[in-house]
């Protein structure tokens, strides 16, 4: 793969999440711009708590090692960013291993019983997960003294100055991997992993029709939900029927990526994935056009 990121690629990668960073990042800009030197007026204790939601006894010993960074234009660094992001998961990883290990006990129980309550089941881990990830951020900005409004607003300076590629894929890797908090327990040969490709091209392909009406009733705010949704619906599949959950497939995944076997699968299913959006009404066009052309 070289260094630019197709548009069919990124429809796929929001899946984990992208679009929705992506969002937040346009209405970010529309909005007049915070001025970010009264931020560093030395604000007391009771201001710091208030603008961070935080308890002075809920602060985090993170034994951290990421130093504070900031450049001439009061803006963190772009690696300081980088830092607390990665820094970010390992805060998250227990809650988050412990909220997918329960919701997937739960949602599973409903799936064949009732396909709507299913469905909200996942919605509402999806929203958990995001929950998760922020509250993380929030700690460790708190434990690193840095208000959390400097941190957004170094993103979208970073960004607008030639970092929006990085910033926006590393933004996406969280999402996936924090998925990786999750320890493996089973170790999937090559046919294994290709006969359950091969199954994740099929259920694309011939997706439910049930989950079909179901996800067209999502509104339409939270239509960038629906390829998370798809993914973990047919993750549910793929467990059903071999019993390997997706942090299996991922641990297994690293070691066969040489395979072009595998590597042709794995485009069928951007394309399945690209067209099911399309039939769901999310429309590559509709990608927004510096999403397009971030690369």
């Amino acid at each position: 793969m070289g260094s630019t990121i197709s548009k069919n690629k990124v429809v796929l990668l929001t899946s984990i999440g992208v679009a929705g960073f992506c969002a937040y990042y346009m209405q970010k800009r529309s909005k007049e711009q915070y001025k970010v030197e009264k931020l560093f007026w030395k604000h007391d204790q009771d201001q710091y708590l208030d603008t961070n939601d935080r308890s002075i006894d809920q602060k985090l010993e993170t034994n951290n090692d990421i130093e504070i960074r900031y450049s001439d234009d009061n803006c963190l660094e772009a690696n300081c960013i980088v830092e607390i992001y990665a820094k970010q998961l390992d805060i998250a990883g227990e809650d988050f291993v412990k909220l997918s290990k329960l919701n997937r006990i739960q949602r599973r129980r409903l799936r064949k019983q009732n396909q709507q309550s299913y469905v909200d089941s996942i919605v509402q881990f999806i929203m958990d997960v995001e929950d998760i990830l922020d509250q993380a951020l929030k700690q460790l900005l708190y434990e690193l003294d840095v208000p959390k409004e400097i941190f957004e607003e170094s993103v979208l300076v970073r960004m607008d100055q030639g970092y929006f590629q990085q910033l926006y894929m590393l933004q996406a890797s969280v999402k996936q991997k924090i998925k990786e908090k999750i320890e493996s327990t089973k170790k999937l040969n090559l046919r294994q992993m290709k006969d359950i490709i091969q199954f994740s091209v099929h259920i694309l392909k011939n997706f439910p029709q049930e989950y079909h009406v179901i996800l067209h009733r999502i509104p339409s705010e939270n239509v960038m939900l629906v390829p998370t949704l798809i993914n973990i619906i047919v993750q549910d599949m793929i467990y059903a029927k071999f019993g390997v959950e997706e942090e299996d497939q991922i641990a297994s995944l690293k070691n066969i990526q040489g395979d072009q076997e595998i590597h042709n699968l794995l485009n069928r299913v951007e394309i399945e994935m690209s067209g099911l959006l399309k039939e769901q009404g999310i429309r590559l066009n509709d990608i927004p056009e510096s999403l397009e052309n971030f690369v």
